[in-house]
């Protein structure tokens, strides 16, 4: 099982700071950044509900500025529970599967406030829900190899033999790239599809990507969510060329 504890740690660190400004110029504001855990590395057990829970401690001396001051030591002691549920009873047999994880998030703050007599303790509580889809594709002798980034594919080169564009992508006058394999898990790839309200979330799979209008102001992107091909190159990159460093994907289409 792995989750991203450095995230979490950092969202963490942010909700203490946020607390204790909070608490000289009124309730902390919190922006609770979705945080999208995932699980490797076992077996699965159907139906799947996993949970992981660990907790943090940090002693820290702040100085913001002399009117902090009073604040000579704090302490920060974080527990953060992250429950997952992958609704599905048995291993997929038909593929693509597409399956939605729910993520119940819990983090508790305790912030112990020294100053002059005895330390002054405050909690804050903080819950919510992220769900994330992801879809689920059987490996082929075709694919790319797991963990490949997208720094590590081709730009320059041009088309290789035997490559082939993605219908879907075609169909809009886009090009068929990729942006980093999807997650080899069980033998299934598992490929995260990421909407355009998530830019933090994982970025992985082929996609088609470029300018649908003649005048090449239209920046368009889809997700296919399928693994991406060993003779795929970069998103972003134009073969024979090289990268298109002026290009953003403003147009999200959702189903190419």
């Amino acid at each position: 099982m792995r989750f991203n504890i450095s995230k979490l740690m950092a969202l963490a660190y942010f909700h203490g700071f946020g607390l204790v400004l909070g608490l000289l110029d009124g309730p902390a504001v919190r922006d609770a950044e979705p945080i999208q855990a995932r699980i490797t590395g076992q077996t699965t057990a159907y139906p799947t509900t996993i949970t992981k829970v660990w907790s943090s401690t940090t002693t820290s001396i702040m100085y913001p500025n002399p009117a902090f001051a009073i604040f000579s030591n704090m302490i920060y002691i974080t527990t953060m529970t992250v429950t997952l549920f992958e609704p599905w009873p048995s291993m997929p047999t038909v593929f693509p599967y597409t399956l939605v994880q729910t993520e119940l998030d819990d983090m508790t703050i305790s912030t112990l406030v020294n100053t002059s007599g005895t330390p002054t303790t405050y909690v804050q509580s903080t819950k919510y829900t992220v769900s994330s889809t992801w879809v689920l594709n059987q490996p082929a002798p075709t694919d790319l190899a797991a963990g490949t980034t997208v720094d590590a594919l081709p730009c320059s080169e041009c088309t290789p033999e035997g490559w082939a564009p993605d219908e879907r992508c075609t169909r809009h006058n886009l090009d068929t790239a990729c942006q980093g394999q999807c997650d080899l898990r069980e033998g299934l790839w598992w490929c995260y599809k990421r909407y355009y309200n998530q830019p933090g979330a994982p970025v992985m799979g082929r996609v088609c990507w470029g300018n649908n209008d003649t005048a090449g102001q239209m920046f368009e992107y889809a997700q296919l969510a399928e693994p991406c091909k060993k003779t795929d190159h970069r998103v972003q990159c134009v073969p024979c060329k090289g990268l298109e460093s002026n290009w953003e994907a403003g147009n999200w289409l959702l189903d190419p």
